[in-house]
């Protein structure tokens, strides 16, 4: 492999990061979207490292979204 082969290969990584990137950007802007409608509660467990989004059929109430957080803080 002549080291033009391999520059080429790591610019393609590269633009797999950045497209990554982008995809995960409107992924957590989709989130957060949902979450200010009161569409989607969103969670994040430092712990365990775990993250979780729960969808409703009902608006949530910010009050409901403050106990379950601090449920799954625990």
């Amino acid at each position: 492999m002549s080291i033009e082969d391999e520059i080429d290969e790591i610019e393609k990584h590269i633009k797999t990061l950045e497209s990554n990137d982008e995809t995960n950007k409107d992924i957590n802007n989709t989130i957060n979207d949902g979450i200010t409608k009161g569409l989607v509660c969103d969670f994040f467990n430092p712990k365990r490292q775990y993250r979780g989004t729960m969808f409703s059929s009902t608006l949530i109430k910010k009050e409901e979204y403050d106990d379950f957080q601090n449920y799954i803080d625990r």
